[in-house]
């Protein structure tokens, strides 16, 4: 598919016509092989384009402007609860957070970390489980019922050039915060405390463990080496 003819049906809404969300006969032949709208690169690109329509207008912006989210700190995490704990990734590593597609087993792994293979985007990608990944203890996190979350969604992380998959229970919207504040991860639920940075307090008294991506890059090695 030529990038010229992905932009038209972009423009055109495939989806909501030959696509899983249309009625138009017959249905779009890269279904045969994607399976579903949101595995196809068309979809993709629309989805892009709407980020950044919204991102452009200031809907998604952190701030109005750089001088308003220094401000407000000089780094950024996507929070994500995964087994009753806030874990705060930056969001220089985050690819996409989307629905969570069917996971399929994989057999005589001899890991828990490996949950199995998923697609997205038309590519099969290795979905990892962050508890057993990290060493997390379950933890028990109550929500506020006003508080805005998603349930069951899928987070792609850029890890070393490796696009990977986590399934995580729930996700806020990103946070400023300054590193400099950040506390030890000294007394922490967690095996192995070298792969945080720190701990972030939120205004809603949230304790969130900021990630290392180098760090867990490496330790993502070590388990599927």
């Amino acid at each position: 598919m030529t990038p010229e003819f992905a932009e038209r049906l972009a423009d055109e809404s495939c989806w909501r016509q030959q696509g899983v969300w249309g009625r138009q006969r017959p249905r779009c032949a890269r279904l045969d092989e994607v399976l579903h709208c949101r595995n196809c690169e068309v979809f993709a690109l629309a989805a892009r384009r709407r980020f950044s329509d919204r991102a452009s207008t200031g809907i998604l912006a952190v701030g109005s402007d750089e001088l308003e989210a220094r401000r407000r700190g000089d780094a950024a995490v996507l929070p994500c609860l995964v087994a009753g704990h806030w874990l705060g990734f930056p969001l220089a590593v985050v690819a996409s957070v989307e629905p969570l597609p069917a996971v399929h087993s994989l057999p005589r792994l001899g890991t828990t970390a490996i949950q199995g293979l998923t697609a997205l985007q038309g590519a099969l990608v290795l979905v990892i489980s962050l508890a057993a990944l990290l060493g997390l203890e379950a933890g028990a996190t109550i929500l506020p019922k006003h508080e805005k979350f998603y349930c069951t969604r899928c987070l792609q992380l850029e890890l070393a050039g490796r696009r990977v998959a986590f399934a995580v229970e729930r996700v806020l919207d990103p946070q400023r915060y300054y590193r400099r504040k950040l506390v030890p991860v000294s007394e922490m639920s967690a095996e192995y405390p070298e792969l945080w940075q720190g701990v972030l307090e939120d205004e809603q008294g949230r304790h969130i463990l900021v990630c290392d991506p180098g760090r867990l890059s490496r330790r993502l090695q070590e388990v599927l080496a």
